[in-house]
């Protein structure tokens, strides 16, 4: 998998899911129901994700555990598990597209097949295929999530919009320490800014596009419930709205001033 291509499974992948979950608790038994919960998060530059997850049934926390996934460039995947109880366990397998697939031979010696697919923005379906002694699969787990949208007032980016982003890059690698790796905008890059762990930091744009009419200074972006409440209470409040409300990708947003003369961007998911 190429370095943007990670990028984007990463940031499809990141953010905080819930789903009801189906557990097949033996022969001839009813199957468990119960609601999980997990956050992603990118590590590795993009080319992992770590998910904290927690099994809740009948209203009460049960399982929890950590989830560790390492992309590599030959579309190759790892998978490490850590349970809050037990031994931790490696699965290896495969990414396409959206769709990873790992899988393991247990202590029982046999196969557990691994699949979390992400095809379809803001929507996971994950399963446990157990291949049983006389050669048939059969399904043990299945779970069916929704991404949430980030609770309000998290800050979830930042970014800094100037006429010559090329230039100004550099500024920043120098005094912060920062990397810049570009960001393909359609006939010219913005770049992310890379900690020293390989983390994304923030971003450098150039003002052109949709970002033409955005204030030189560093933005914050809030997450907010809705862009356009967010707008109605600035102006109530005293504020006033510098640029837009646009939209990109998932997100509708608005760059709002205070009072004072901050800007800051009020940030609302609609695609979850």
């Amino acid at each position: 998998m190429t370095e943007k291509e990670t990028n984007e499974l990463a940031g499809r992948m990141s953010g905080r899911w819930q789903g009801d979950e189906e557990i097949v608790m033996g022969p001839g038994q009813p199957p468990l129901q119960s609601v999980g919960r997990f956050t992603n998060t990118a590590v590795l530059g993009g080319r992992g994700i770590r998910a904290d997850y927690v099994q809740e049934t009948g209203g009460e926390a049960g399982m929890v555990c950590e989830t560790v996934y390492r992309f590599d460039a030959d579309g190759a995947v790892v998978m490490s598990w850590f349970p809050g109880e037990g031994e931790p366990q490696v699965y290896r397998g495969t990414v396409t597209d959206f769709r990873i697939e790992v899988s393991r031979t247990n202590a029982d010696g046999m196969l557990e097949t691994l699949t979390a697919d992400y095809s379809e923005p803001g929507r996971m379906s994950n399963s446990m295929q157990l291949k049983l002694p006389d050669g048939t699969d059969m399904t043990v787990f299945s779970g069916d999530y929704r991404r949430l949208p980030p609770p309000p007032g998290k800050a979830v980016w930042r970014d800094l919009t100037v006429a010559d982003a090329v230039s100004l890059k550099g500024f920043y690698e120098d005094v912060v320490g920062w990397k810049a790796e570009g960001a393909d905008m359609g006939g010219y890059e913005d770049f992310h800014m890379l900690d020293a762990d390989g983390e994304v930091a923030a971003g450098v744009c150039h003002a052109r596009g949709g970002n033409a009419d955005l204030p030189p200074v560093w933005l914050p972006y809030f997450a907010v419930d809705s862009a356009d409440d967010a707008i109605a209470r600035a102006k109530a409040g005293g504020g006033r709205v510098v640029a837009g409300p646009k939209g990109y990708d998932a997100y509708r947003y608005v760059v709002i001033e205070d009072p004072a003369g901050a800007s800051f961007v009020a940030c609302e998911e609609v695609q979850s």
